[in-house]
């Protein structure tokens, strides 16, 4: 399954559904080094506390070799700190406005569709300030690039996008700047 979520970057983002009431994301880099970085790791859940609570996570501080893979640093128990002993983990503005989007959408997401019912890829398209024109700054590259590597469905979702826009002068004027092969192909494809 692949969806198209707002949230002008465009992302792969994959869920993996882990039990009936759970679902992890893959670890969303807030910083990044040669040898460490600092990841959120998203978990979508069924709530039955609270329903409108269905996002929880995890910050963590990864280490890796120049040529290992990124393992989480130790661990460190904050029920054993004494009186006096803190903790101090400062993100930036940077940081937190990427777990902020982040978190955003995967709360856009569960009201949408709940939890995946199994792997689920999803293309997030940052649109910034969320306003669709910003839309035509999206590296169109990086989205075949994408809908190669997780199918059709990322086509149609763009598809699906486009019909809903409503400007349908906009998207007429874009398809009009395509050759006619390509309009003719099209053509084709939609009456198949």
């Amino acid at each position: 399954m692949v969806s198209l979520i707002g949230v002008s970057t465009l992302d792969l983002y994959t869920i993996l559904r882990t039990s009936p009431d759970t679902a992890d994301g893959e670890p969303i880099v807030l910083r990044e080094t040669s040898t460490t970085r600092l990841v959120f790791k998203l978990q979508l859940l069924n709530n039955a506390q609270d329903s409108n609570a269905p996002v929880k996570g995890s910050l963590i501080f990864q280490r890796k070799g120049p040529n290992d893979a990124w393992e989480d640093h130790n661990e460190v128990q904050l029920s054993r700190l004494r009186a006096g002993e803190w903790i101090k983990l400062d993100l930036k503005a940077a940081e937190i406005d990427r777990l902020q989007r982040h978190v955003a959408a995967a709360y856009r997401l569960y009201e949408r569709e709940g939890l995946p019912k199994g792997k689920a890829h999803f293309i997030r398209v940052d649109l910034g300030d969320d306003e669709v024109a910003d839309a035509t700054q999206i590296d169109i590259g990086k989205l075949i690039e994408l809908s190669r590597r997780v199918g059709v469905d990322a086509f149609s979702n763009l598809v699906e996008w486009a019909a809903e826009v409503g400007n349908t002068q906009d998207v007429l004027s874009q398809l009009g700047r395509l050759n006619i092969d390509t309009l003719q192909r099209l053509n084709s494809l939609v009456g198949i």
